[in-house]
């Protein structure tokens, strides 16, 4: 969030007006009224008879309505997604110059665990899949440790995922 949007959930929070409210499910409430409002939708879709006039048109009305709601989750999902890969560049020790988790037009789609196996060893690392235009890149890091940092173990660039 902006300094200013922070600033206003702070003065939001601290106003008498506001009561028990916070900022944070103020700004929810639009997007559970679409929700709220799909469903008002199908309930009236499911007792409007098919050959009804107003069928057809209310079929198509919740149609647009899953797809602006698809949309919304698909643009917040990206948000969060930008804000772990911001954490984790903050987090990553070690890494060389070459490797800007935050390069434009990457964006971090996957992480997880690995269990690497040697010779009479059983290692858990992490990784992170990020996705460009053209290609996928896989950063390769130790599990995070006790104060969530990850040590950098490599970047590869990965020439196709199935």
């Amino acid at each position: 969030a902006s300094p200013a949007t922070r600033a206003f959930v702070r003065r939001a929070e601290d106003d008498a007006r506001c009561g028990d409210n916070q900022a944070s499910s103020l700004l929810i409430a639009p997007t559970q009224r679409l929700v709220r409002q799909l469903l008002f939708i199908q309930r009236i879709g499911k007792t409007t008879p098919p050959d009804h006039a107003d069928h057809r048109p209310l079929r198509r009305a919740e149609e647009r309505w899953v797809a602006t709601l698809e949309a919304c989750n698909a643009v917040a999902g990206a948000h969060a997604m930008r804000r772990r890969a911001e954490a984790v560049a903050k987090a990553l020790d070690g890494a060389p110059a070459t490797c800007a988790v935050l390069a434009p037009g990457r964006r971090l789609t996957y992480e997880g665990e690995l269990t690497k196996i040697g010779n009479a060893t059983v290692r858990p690392d992490y990784f992170f899949l990020f996705e460009t235009l053209s290609h996928t890149e896989l950063l390769h890091t130790s599990a995070p440790d006790a104060r969530g940092r990850f040590a950098f173990k490599r970047f590869l660039r990965v020439l196709h995922v199935e």
